[in-house]
């Protein structure tokens, strides 16, 4: 039986990780390793980690500084030896049956990443999802294709939580270290090296949503990471596939007006002078990408290049209310 390496990053999560280990020592797919990357925890959560490792030989705990998700991730694939590799996070759940389906899939329709459906859970349990209801076999071409513009690739896609990878898939291929941004990347470089990708819309991942756990509509700094990972991803299909080159042109331009608006929602402007300074002139080098995008974002533009008239338009027209 194929081995499958499943790695866990921890980080201050007592109140979440047992439910999480619990879900994954009781897999229906035995043959798994189970690397839990203890990201320097000032709670109790090392010590979980312990206690687990006693509690099932299968589990290898890794205990080191502080450094970010990415370098716990990336020092969990450093060892890992698993023909397949999988990734969780601490405070998620997965379905018993998860990795049995994963791996049945890999060996029916012959694909290097096995991917299922999750869905999120919010901080009052309720649950919610994006269903797509037809499995089916993608071809890589065609989801870096259609990533840019299909609601459903980009679900599948969102993260590397639900599925498995072929461990030849991700050779050189490492976690950057942004803070957001860095599961997209990751993803995209593995499929790089990818023949083609299964998607089951069997639900197996449970995703938690915390509030302090994902980006919100508040800015921050994290943002830039998410920026320039973004263009690290637009190099990528630039090079592999050049035929997508509007799309992802288009893709980014739009995400880096949606950034500068919220710095400027938020009264960020003095704290981010130099990037707003880069950032408008990459969007008025590339002002022809507007012409894809919608009217919503044209006005953005407006309201991002020519700030200052248009605070005194608003002003103007709020004072004759």
């Amino acid at each position: 039986m194929e081995l499958i390496s499943v790695i866990i990053p921890v980080y201050n999560i007592e109140e979440y990780l047992s439910r999480c280990l619990e879900s994954v020592i009781t897999q229906t797919y035995k043959e798994l390793e189970i690397i839990l990357v203890d990201d320097g925890s000032t709670d109790g959560s090392g010590l979980i980690c312990d206690k687990y490792a006693k509690k099932d030989t299968r589990i290898k705990v890794l205990h080191k500084e502080n450094g970010g998700v990415s370098s716990a991730r990336n020092l969990g694939l450093k060892i890992a030896k698993g023909d397949y590799i999988g990734f969780i996070d601490g405070d998620d759940v997965i379905e018993k049956e998860m990795f049995q389906h994963l791996i049945d899939n890999v060996k029916e329709y012959k694909c290097d990443i096995s991917c299922c459906q999750m869905d999120t859970i919010n901080v009052n349990g309720k649950t919610s999802i994006n269903y797509y209801s037809q499995s089916k076999i993608l071809e890589v071409k065609s989801i870096v294709r259609d990533y840019f513009t299909e609601g459903f690739i980009k679900e599948m896609m969102y993260s590397q939580c639900n599925k498995i990878f072929s461990k030849h898939c991700l050779v050189k291929v490492q976690f950057k270290p942004y803070k957001y941004g860095e599961d997209i990347l990751f993803i995209f470089e593995a499929l790089m090296n990818a023949n083609r990708v299964y998607y089951d819309e069997y639900i197996g991942y449970h995703y938690v949503h915390r509030e302090n756990s994902a980006m919100t509509r508040i800015f921050s700094i994290d943002r830039i990471d998410y920026i320039n990972a973004i263009r690290e991803l637009e190099t990528i299909c630039m090079e592999n596939y050049p035929e997508v080159s509007e799309r992802v042109k288009t893709w980014v331009y739009q995400h880096v007006l949606i950034t500068l608006r919220l710095v400027i929602a938020n009264h960020q402007q003095k704290n981010f002078e130099v990037f707003l300074r880069k950032e408008k002139r990459y969007l008025k080098e590339n002002k022809r990408l507007l012409s894809n995008l919608s009217f919503k974002r044209k006005m953005d533009y407006l309201g991002i290049m020519y700030f200052p008239i248009y605070i005194k338009i608003l002003k103007i027209v709020k004072g004759k209310q």
